[in-house]
């Protein structure tokens, strides 16, 4: 029997100015997929996500704002999410330097809630058991510029706490016309206990695009 060639999906783009910022939204369903033998030795009762989705598009900015949105959910010890990607575009007449700030929220399934006894973990302690595998915004390797080569989660998010730009990740250069691809994954902790069973969260990614550094 002949296959049948699906047609691709067509990109998303969502257009920014300086009064739209903050505008369109990319939702990635990031879970993992079900590893082998073993992987959920830490978890009673682990249910793990198989089904995800994953949704290509273009984030056009012109010193404004969008953002985008990753989930990490149904993650047992030793998972690794998805990589979320994201295409970032200064459209702009102007060289621009770009800005990322995370805000994380709780996106917990209650499958299994319960189950073991455990209290259920907070946002900020499942950021802490989730090491980042995957953090580039074009050929940057921000993951070895900005964090030594490694970095939790919550890492990340408590980068630039208290300075006058509180953006988790500061002045990457994005020239008028150029276009870089944002590439972000995780990896649960082989030592993850069992309170972070059915635990996930949702990140929002926000992208600035300023004129000059640390605007």
């Amino acid at each position: 029997m002949v296959g049948r060639t699906e047609k691709p999906m067509p990109e998303k783009v969502f257009k920014l100015t300086r009064r739209r910022a903050l505008g369109g939204l990319l939702t990635i369903g990031a879970g993992s997929a079900a590893a082998g033998v073993g992987t959920f030795a830490l978890f009673n009762d682990t249910e793990s996500s198989t089904e995800n989705t994953l949704q290509a598009g273009t984030l056009s900015l012109a010193d404004g704002a969008s953002s985008a949105s990753f989930s990490a959910t149904g993650l047992a010890p030793g998972d690794e999410t998805d990589t979320f990607e994201v295409d970032l575009e200064n459209d702009g007449t102007l060289d621009g330097s770009l800005d990322i700030d995370l805000a994380l929220t709780e996106n917990d399934s209650d499958a299994t809630a319960g189950d073991d006894g455990d209290a259920d973990a907070s946002v900020a302690d499942l950021a802490g058991v989730l090491d980042v595998t995957t953090f580039e915004v074009g050929s940057l390797d921000v993951l070895a510029d900005r964090f030594g080569g490694s970095a939790t989660l919550a890492d990340v998010v408590a980068n630039n706490a208290g300075e006058d730009d509180d953006s988790n990740v500061r002045d990457i250069a994005l020239a008028s016309g150029e276009t870089k691809t944002f590439s972000f994954a995780l990896e649960m902790q082989e030592s993850a206990g069992n309170e972070f069973q059915a635990d996930g969260l949702d990140i929002q990614f926000d992208f600035e695009l300023n004129q000059r550094d640390s605007q």
